[in-house]
C-alpha cells in the first residue's frame, strides 16, 4: 500500500501526547536507559585501571567506541528496514547491558575491547531509536514540543545518575552495587520499548476529528 504523506499523518499535540501511557512508556524506557548509562560512562575507564588493566591499553580500547559508534550508525539503517524500529531499539538496550556486564567483571583486555564496542554499537541503536520512535507514535508536526518533555526527564535522571554512582560506591567500596541492578534496569527498558503500542485516540481522550485538528 501506498506511504501516507506528511499532510495525512496523525500528528499529537503535545497535550494530547502527555495525557498517552505511551509517551511516558517511552520516556520512562530511555529514561532508565540515560541513568544506567551514565552510572557506567562516567566510571569505566579508572574502573578498567583499578581492575589491572594498563592506562595505555584502556586508551587505545577507548578509541574503539567511536569505530563501533560508526559501524552501528551504518548497520541501523538495514536492521530497521528489515526487523522494524521497535526490535533494533530493543536490541540498543540489550547491548548496553552487555556492555556493563562485561565492564562489571572485568578481567582481561579482550573483556575491555569488548565492552567499549559493544557499548559503541548500543549507543548508536538507541540515539537512532529514540530519534524515530516518537515520530513514528506521534508524528512530526508537533514533535518538538514533545521531545522537549521527554528529553527534560531523561537528561535530568542522567544528571542524577553520576553523583549517585559516586557516592554510593564509596559507601560500599565497589560499583557493583549499583551496576549489577542498572543492567537488570536495561533489560526492563528494552521488554518495554519491545512491547510498546502505538496511542490510539482514546489514549489521548480525544475524538478523532477533534485530534486531526490540533
Amino acid at each position: 500500500p501506498p506511504r501516507a504523506s506528511a499532510s495525512d499523518e496523525r500528528s499529537w499535540t503535545r497535550r494530547e501526547a502527555l495525557r498517552s501511557w505511551a509517551f511516558w512508556r517511552l520516556t520512562l524506557a530511555f529514561g532508565l536507559h540515560m541513568m544506567a548509562q551514565q552510572s557506567v560512562s562516567l566510571y569505566r575507564f579508572p574502573h578498567y585501571e583499578d581492575q589491572g588493566i594498563a592506562p595505555s591499553i584502556v586508551s587505545f580500547a577507548a578509541s574503539m567506541e567511536g569505530v563501533a559508534s560508526i559501524a552501528g550508525a551504518l548497520l541501523v539503517g538495514p536492521l530497521i528496514a528489515r526487523h522494524g524500529t521497535q526490535r533494533v531499539t530493543s536490541l540498543g538496550f540489550i547491548c548496553m547491558a552487555v556492555s556493563h556486564i562485561l565492564t562489571i567483571t572485568t578481567t582481561s583486555v579482550a573483556h575491555v575491547v569488548a565492552a567499549i564496542a559493544v557499548f559503541g554499537l548500543g549507543v548508536s541503536f538507541l540515539v537512532m531509536g529514540q530519534n524515530l520512535l516518537y515520530p513514528l507514535f506521534f508524528g512530526r508536526r508537533h514533535i518538538g514540543a514533545i521531545r522537549g518533555i521527554g528529553l527534560s526527564f531523561t537528561l535530568a535522571v542522567a544528571g542524577l545518575s553520576g553523583p549517585a554512582t559516586g557516592f554510593i560506591a564509596d559507601r560500599t567500596g565497589s560499583f557493583n552495587y549499583i551496576w549489577w541492578p542498572m543492567v537488570t534496569i536495561l533489560v526492563v527498558s528494552s521488554a518495554l520499548i519491545f512491547t510498546a503500542k502505538a496511542p490510539t485516540y482514546r489514549d489521548a481522550g480525544a475524538a478523532p476529528e477533534r485530534a486531526q485538528a490540533g
